[in-house]
C-alpha cells in the first residue's frame, strides 16, 4: 500500500486572519497531512481483510480533521493506492486504483507513457487547483468554526477521484506554484513530457530528482516573470486581469512517484 499527502498552509490573507486568532497555520497543515496518512494507512490495512472497509478520500479527510480537534485551514491533496505496496517512492504492482481528494491550491496529474510518440500523456483531468464547474479557484479545507471568517470548504465538498493505473504511469502531486507554470496536459506535444518519458519511464531516474527539476523549472519561470505560454498566463487572459504576485505566484512543491511492475 502507498499513501501520500501534500499540504499547503492557507493563503496570505486568510493566514493573517488565522494568525490573529492565535492559530499556527503551518503546524495545523502538517498535523492534518500526518493524520490523513495515518487514517488512510489504517483504512488500507482494514480493506486488505475486508474490501468494503476501504475509506473514501473524503472520509480520510473528515476523520483526520475530527481527530485533530483543533481549528485551522489548509490546502491538501491526499492520494493512496488500493492494494499496492511501496518501496520508497516507487509503487509496486499489486492493485490498480488510485484514490485522490483535493481541496484548495494543490493538485495532481497522472501521466501515462505513449511508446508511439515517446512522451508521457495526462490521463487525469486538468485540475491543479481550480473548480472546473464554477470556474473559480478551489477552496481550501477549513474547520467549521472558521468558515465565516476565512471561507473554505468541508471535507464532503473536496474534489474526489478514482483512477485506474497501469505500470509505467507517473503520479505528480503539486501545489499551484508548480501547475501554474508548467504544462502537463493538453493534446500538443511538449519537450517536458518527452523528458519525463525518457527520465522517468526509460531511465528510471530517482523520482525525487524529477520532483526537484520540476520545482526548479517552475521557480525559474515564476521568479523571472517569464509567464508567456504558461497555464497562469492563459488564466490571466481568461480573467482579464494582470498578474498578482502575492496571489498568483505561489508555493512551489512537488512529489513524484512511479508505478512499476
Amino acid at each position: 500500500m502507498a499513501v501520500a499527502a501534500l499540504v499547503q498552509q492557507s493563503g496570505e490573507g486568510e493566514n493573517r486572519t488565522i494568525r490573529q486568532l492565535g492559530i499556527n497555520s503551518r503546524a495545523y497543515a502538517q498535523a492534518l497531512a500526518d493524520a490523513c496518512v495515518q487514517h488512510a494507512e489504517t483504512g488500507l490495512k482494514a480493506a486488505a481483510q475486508r474490501p468494503a472497509a476501504l475509506p473514501t478520500p473524503r472520509d480520510v479527510l473528515a476523520a483526520a480533521m475530527r481527530g485533530l480537534g483543533t481549528s485551522g485551514a489548509a490546502s491538501i491533496c491526499v492520494a493512496y493506492l488500493d492494494g499496492w505496496v511501496a518501496a520508497g517512492l516507487a509503487l509496486g504492482w499489486g492493485g490498480n486504483v488510485l484514490h485522490v481528494t483535493n481541496a484548495g491550491s494543490t493538485g495532481f496529474v497522472v501521466l501515462r507513457p505513449n511508446t508511439m510518440t515517446g512522451e508521457m500523456e495526462a490521463i487525469s483531468d486538468w485540475r491543479p487547483y481550480r473548480e472546473r464547474q464554477a470556474g473559480l479557484r478551489g477552496q481550501h479545507l477549513v474547520t467549521e468554526d472558521l468558515k465565516m471568517l476565512v471561507n473554505g470548504c468541508a471535507p464532503a465538498q473536496a474534489a474526489q477521484y478514482c483512477i485506474e493505473l497501469a505500470p509505467g504511469d507517473q503520479l505528480i502531486l503539486g501545489t499551484h506554484g508548480l501547475f501554474d507554470m508548467v504544462w502537463l496536459h493538453g493534446p500538443m506535444s511538449s519537450n517536458l513530457r518527452k523528458e519525463l518519458y525518457t527520465l522517468g519511464y526509460i531511465d528510471r531516474v530517482d523520482p525525487a530528482v524529477i520532483a526537484s527539476q520540476l520545482t526548479r523549472l517552475a521557480a525559474q519561470l515564476g521568479s523571472t516573470g517569464q509567464l508567456e505560454g504558461t497555464p497562469l498566463a492563459q488564466q490571466l487572459v481568461a480573467e482579464n486581469r494582470a498578474v498578482n504576485t502575492m496571489m498568483d505566484v505561489g508555493d512551489n512543491t512537488a512529489v513524484v512517484a512511479y508505478v512499476v511492475q
